[in-house]
């Protein structure tokens, strides 16, 4: 069990989970973020990792678009889940040259964006 992330309690460190029919997000057994207005992207997304158990990357589940217009769309969804998370205890953002989706636990805060250097 060394491996294994635990949480505060003493517990394993939870997954987040989509319900699909309440159109929320909960982390920790608490909403984290609720669609009052269809956001059938946004949703795509976490119906996905839903599926998937919460791994921890999700190929882009959108319908395709030319490769630029797929990507810059990918960008602004993530950015969107982002906005009105209720604890901001979870972060989405995009990899693989915006080709997918990853997330990751915070604490609380937003993580800052890392700056890129030249070597």
């Amino acid at each position: 069990m060394r491996n294994q992330r635990r949480t505060g309690g003493g517990g394993m460190a939870e997954k987040p989970r989509w319900d699909e029919d309440l159109r929320t997000l909960f982390l920790r057994m608490e909403p984290e973020k609720e669609f009052i207005r269809p956001a059938p992207e946004q949703e795509a997304i976490l119906r996905g990792f839903q599926e998937i158990g919460w791994l921890k990357v999700l190929d882009d589940p959108l319908p395709y678009l030319p490769a630029e217009a797929t990507r810059r769309r990918l960008r602004n969804v993530v950015r969107n889940l982002n906005r009105h998370l209720t604890t901001g205890g979870i972060h989405f953002y995009t990899a693989n040259h915006d080709t997918a989706v990853r997330w990751r636990f915070v604490n609380g805060q937003m993580p800052k964006k890392k700056r890129r250097t030249r070597n």
